[in-house]
């Protein structure tokens, strides 16, 4: 089986896979992509990658033995792809498709990638890995109302569909009913062997969050660590990584002006695989995000032992931590629910200690790798067989 997969990637998580000229262009990002990719060369699949990029302005290939790119123009300008839908870059997906002949397309997130999807008349999945409804209730703008429109066309239009959670399965099924649930995946490589255990001279809480705003409401889990850090002085640190959390950006600026910096770091954004070495010299995760529809940090965490506190109303969480059984779930909008669970992880180390080692296997048993990949397998199976969704 040849298989396309259409969507955002990085391109230097494949670099093994790929003979690389001196300069190539580095994709839009997609962890969840890139990881599902590797999953399916590992099982010894043929793959073509139909993706976009800011700096490319004319077709680029690269090439491997079992795994090919194609890299069209993702307009730098939002008000111009938002002008014609997106047309552009949802034709060179197109062309793409068509040009490269496969079995089945597998495209990621219910927007331009799906559309060229749908338009080549090729087989396809379309995973949905976001819920557009719900983003637009938290940040109301224009582009988000644009996305919601796209989506609604892809999913009027597309023929077979797949959820990464539970959760965006459950918020789609006024289109279809009963959407397959395949998760996101981790790699094999960044699960741990051995648990943690609490540290008894300084405990580093971490929360790496993709931007500042109020989806990802770092707000309340800044005047939370505030609180534990005026109970338990420098014994506890806070770390902050990601868009918007660089030294002196906005989120910086903000924790200084509210008087909150003391025991605060800012990391900024780091590359996929320096943060994910990097991850494993903290003790827990702190997830404040009000709206996930998988969450990506959580099982990197889980993966490395960190034990996890995040929404327990905030879309997917609930669901990819176990409804509570590998993580601790709170009403993230409350300083004071954030500070107890804080205070509680940092006390119990036999708690500590059990939610660090259940939270390896969690991951291990239900998100390698190699577990997502063949689900995948099986379901491009199923739609190549005509078998209803």
């Amino acid at each position: 089986m040849k298989i396309g997969i259409a969507g955002p990637i990085l391109t230097d998580s494949l670099k093994r896979y790929l003979n690389l000229p001196a300069i190539y262009p580095k994709g839009l990002g997609g962890i969840s992509v890139n990881n599902l990719i590797i999953g399916l060369l590992q099982l010894g699949c043929k793959v073509s990658v139909y993706t976009l990029d800011i700096n490319v302005t004319r077709q680029v290939e690269l090439n491997g033995e079992k795994l090919k790119i194609y890299f069209g123009e993702y307009r730098r300008n939002g008000r111009s792809r938002m002008l014609d839908c997106f047309r552009k870059e949802y034709k060179q997906i197109e062309k793409f498709i068509r040009i490269d002949m496969p079995d089945i397309v597998n495209a990621h997130w219910g927007y331009e990638f799906a559309i060229g999807a749908i338009k080549s008349g090729y087989p396809h999945l379309i995973t949905l890995r976001d819920v557009p409804l719900e983003i637009l209730k938290l940040t109301k703008d224009l582009y988000r109302l644009e996305r919601l429109i796209i989506n609604y066309w892809v999913m009027r239009n597309g023929m077979h569909f797949s959820a990464n959670s539970a959760y965006t399965a459950e918020k789609l099924k006024r289109f279809k009913k009963q959407l397959p649930v395949i998760s996101n995946s981790i790699l094999i490589k960044y699960i741990s062997e051995n648990p943690k255990e609490l540290s008894q001279s300084k405990v580093r809480i971490v929360s790496i969050l993709n931007g500042w705003g109020e989806i990802k409401n770092p707000q309340p889990a800044l005047k939370a660590f505030s609180t534990i850090r005026k109970e338990f002085g420098t014994k506890v640190e806070y770390h902050l990584f990601g868009p918007g959390y660089e030294q002196n950006g906005f989120g910086h600026s903000w924790t200084r002006d509210n008087d909150l910096l003391d025991g605060v770091f800012f990391h900024g954004q780091l590359p996929y695989e320096q943060l994910m070495n990097q991850l494993r010299n903290y003790d827990l995760l702190l997830h404040p995000s009000l709206e996930e529809s998988f969450g990506m940090t959580l099982i990197e965490a889980m993966a490395q032992g960190l034990p996890v506190i995040a929404g327990k109303y905030s879309g997917a969480v609930p669901w990819v931590l176990n409804y509570g059984k590998n993580g601790i779930l709170v009403e993230v909008a409350s300083t004071k629910e954030i500070a107890d669970a804080l205070r509680m992880l940092t006390h119990d180390e036999d708690l500590y200690r059990q939610l660090s080692s259940d939270g390896i296997q969690y991951v291990w048993n239900n998100f390698s790798e190699d577990i997502i990949a063949r689900e995948h397998l099986e379901l491009y199976r199923r739609v190549l067989n005509g078998q209803k969704d």
